[in-house]
């Protein structure tokens, strides 16, 4: 399985005897529904060649050796899983570290919440104190909202995952002595810390 927005690696054939003739696809693992042919005769089956999808798609390659007759190989699978949140219930179950997981409803926390990759298409996404949304990869806020209140967290595994759209950040801060410090949060780019704290003298921010 893979998570949308990462790109397939090549399907690799090993071990056959005999000429490729072709690599299929179809819907289904029976090779009854959507059987496409791909033309292609080499043993590898590039992203490119498995065309666009964003659901399940299964694949074989034709082999003939001599005057025989012609084989399948194995099949194998390419799946983006997903799940959707409608505004009370997930479509495929709660979402985890291979799945995408879509937003098209209200949503409030009650834990840490895991995803490969997050779009919020509608409503109010909402993580509660001391709630984490752990995604591997990017976060699109398409339509709706994002919010983070006070001490929940965005965990992105994938460094260089690269964010759509607003996120809102709320953080509480305790009064402060001289030569106290708040740690807001790691660097975010474009983010200008004098326009949400304009008392702080500009000598003060590090």
């Amino acid at each position: 399985s893979i998570c949308t927005g990462v790109p397939a690696s090549n399907l690799v054939l090993t071990g056959s005897v005999g000429s490729i003739l072709r690599w299929e696809y179809a819907n289904d693992a029976a090779f009854t529904s959507g059987l496409t042919n791909i033309a292609n005769t080499t043993t590898i089956l590039t992203p490119a060649q498995m065309g666009v999808f964003t659901t399940i798609r299964y694949f074989r390659a034709v082999i003939r050796s001599g005057a025989c007759s012609q084989l399948y190989s194995n099949v194998v699978f390419v799946a983006f899983y997903n799940t959707t949140w409608n505004g009370t219930t997930w479509s495929n179950g709660p979402p985890n570290a291979t799945t995408r997981a879509i937003f098209a409803g209200n949503y409030t926390s009650s834990g840490d919440l895991f995803a490969c990759s997050v779009r919020i298409n509608s409503g109010v996404v909402t993580f509660n104190a001391n709630h984490s949304l752990v995604v591997t990869n990017d976060v699109v806020v398409a339509a709706g909202s994002l919010i983070f209140n006070n001490n929940a967290s965005l965990v992105q595994v994938n460094n260089a995952s690269i964010n759509t759209g607003n996120i809102i950040y709320r953080r509480s801060a305790m009064p402060m002595r001289r030569f106290d410090y708040t740690y807001w949060s790691s660097p975010i780019a474009n983010q200008v810390l004098s326009t949400f704290s304009p008392l702080t003298p500009t000598d003060k921010f590090f």
